[in-house]
């Protein structure tokens, strides 16, 4: 309304001159927003050198030093379980799948009903977690229920994660929309919104409206090298070079492929953890930049940090939507470690969609076809690719290694497609609880992985 006052009184006053409003008002938008570069960025904080040993930062932290430790502070065997789960992209759907099923698989091995007992839970079993796009706002809200290194006891509270994950972020988001990104537009009045104020942070402000205490990503770090929380990978990607980017509490080493590859392998995969050192960001942040949709979130860039580093970050489903490069890659770092473990990856993801009917089209049609084949070719290709890899990764594990991993898949059904927005209907998570009850055969799998002992006669 009230912009509509607004042009509508400037139309009165500049039509005499032959001045167009709407003209004008876009040019100096471009021009204010070129030269003041009104751009999104992410906060990232500077972590001073501390001598108290809970609050300094870890400096390295590979995949091996993450089992070694949950080894030592749980008083694993070698003979105990592992799980490494890999969940994928999907919007808010993902979100809550991802939730159901870890939540699920937790309350299935206490269910005393149906098990005598289990030689270990879900929770006590998971050793990592790589995620994408939605699926790492569900990783999120399933990692904080872990007990911090502060704790003396191993706790894992199971409790709301699935309606925190289902929960509506549409309306934070449309704030975002609404007041500080359209004012990004105006000019003049788009320099002065902080640059870290956008819908990418009202969307996180909504996840953690109910958090006590939002984590950062080396809390995460400081529970993982204690042995008490699972390591998190979030998967995004650098939007400058297509280059993957991790946000992790744990580390990966950048040159195991380099022998193959030559220094290919050092230049693809970025990490926070190696390019800003002594920085710091929030989980729920590491989370949204991993779930930056096109044009529902912004494609922010660190606040702080080396300039050469400071890229714009997008959804990690542009590089590989469904996690399982970047879990391939932990466990291949792990294996000294791992050997003598049973272990599971565990994927999370969607089926492939119904391939649409061949149609004839018009001259029209020509104009989307090369985006539209991009958008279906993206899925597609990726989950075929992922399923290959773990087929790889099986015999190369098994003759390599010596470790025997097990893949059990999660797959949601549903003939429409994933929720762009983040909001699920009432309908929407009814239907998400109904897909979990459809999968007693890989819930059995999994229990059965865990040692879990009927509790029938």
């Amino acid at each position: 309304m009230l912009l509509t006052w607004f042009f509508t009184g400037a139309a009165f006053f500049l039509d005499a001159a032959r001045i167009p409003v709407l003209s004008t008002v876009l040019i100096l938008s471009v021009l204010s927003g070129t030269l003041a570069r009104t751009d999104h960025q992410f906060k990232v904080t500077g972590a001073a050198p501390s001598e108290n040993a809970a609050s300094s930062i870890v400096p390295s932290l590979t995949p091996a030093d993450v089992v070694r430790a949950w080894q030592a502070a749980r008083k694993k065997t070698p003979t105990d379980p592992v799980i490494v789960v890999a969940t994928a992209g999907g919007g808010i759907r993902a979100a809550a799948w991802t939730t159901q099923v870890l939540t699920g698989l937790e309350n299935d091995g206490q269910d005393s009903a149906k098990y005598q007992s289990c030689q270990s839970s879900l929770s006590s079993s998971v050793l990592a977690i790589s995620s994408v796009s939605g699926g790492s706002v569900g990783s999120m809200f399933f990692l904080s229920g872990y007990g911090s290194a502060k704790e003396a006891d191993f706790v894992f509270k199971p409790d709301n994660i699935v309606e925190r994950a289902s929960r509506s972020s549409l309306s934070a988001a449309g704030w975002g929309f609404l007041y500080p990104d359209l004012a990004r537009a105006f000019p003049l009045l788009g320099m002065a919104v902080p640059q870290t104020i956008d819908r990418g942070w009202a969307l996180e402000n909504a996840w953690i409206a109910q958090w006590p205490s939002p984590p950062n990503i080396n809390e995460w770090r400081r529970d993982a090298a204690a042995g008490k929380r699972p390591a998190a990978i979030f998967n995004a990607t650098a939007a400058e070079n297509g280059d993957r980017f991790l946000i992790a509490s744990t580390d990966l080493e950048e040159n195991v492929l380099s022998d193959a590859m030559g220094t290919l392998a050092d230049k693809v995969t970025i990490q926070f953890s190696k390019r800003f050192p002594g920085y710091d960001v929030p989980v729920a942040t590491a989370a949204r930049l991993s779930a930056s949709f096109p044009y529902v979130s912004p494609e922010a860039q660190p606040s702080d940090g080396p300039a050469t580093s400071r890229f714009h970050i997008g959804d990690g489903g542009y590089y590989d939507n469904s996690g399982v490069l970047s879990a391939l890659e932990w466990m291949e770092q792990a294996a000294s470690a791992l050997k003598g473990h049973p272990v599971l990856l565990l994927l999370i993801d969607s089926e492939p969609g119904t391939p649409g009917p061949a149609q004839r089209w018009s001259w029209q049609r020509q104009f989307v076809a090369p985006v539209d084949t991009l958008l279906n070719v993206r899925t597609a290709s990726q989950q075929v690719r992922g399923a290959f890899e773990t087929a790889l990764a099986q015999r190369q594990f098994h003759f390599g290694s010596g470790l025997e991993v097990m893949p059990v898949s999660f797959l949601y059904s549903s003939s429409l497609p994933a929720p762009l927005s983040w909001h699920l209907t009432n309908a929407q998570k009814a239907a998400i609880s109904q897909k979990w009850k459809e999968k007693p055969r890989e819930r059995q799998q999994v229990m059965d992985f865990l040692g879990c002992k009927s509790a029938a006669p």
